[in-house]
């Protein structure tokens, strides 16, 4: 999703191996990426927001939980919160295409 990651985490008694920790970790990060990634064409998010038309199409669970939630969050901010604001992401260079030619106009 743009970015990368690093974990510190306290052993417990018996300690955890590392490396098995750190592969889990980015395994999970990979499943996270492949359906919620608004910079990889063929994840489902991207997919979602590629289709046309109004007809229901399957999405990961993960995927209808966060649109609910934030459906949700947005209900009780009155509109504070809105997670369609991928537009304005892309048109101030924030998202996979940077922007380098000055403010947007």
């Amino acid at each position: 999703m743009g970015t990368t990651w690093s974990v510190k985490f306290l052993q417990p008694s018996p300690p955890l191996d590392t490396n098995t920790v750190t592969l889990r970790i980015a395994a999970r990060l990979e499943e996270l990426e492949q359906i919620f990634s608004t910079y990889r064409p063929q994840s489902e998010l991207s997919r979602f927001n590629a289709a046309h038309g109004t007809n229901w199409i399957p999405v990961p669970h993960e995927l209808a939980a966060l649109a609910a939630e934030s459906w949700r969050i947005s209900e009780i901010t009155g509109g504070g919160f809105d997670v369609t604001v991928e537009p304005l992401v892309r048109l101030w260079g924030f998202g996979p295409q940077r922007r380098t030619d000055g403010l947007p106009r």
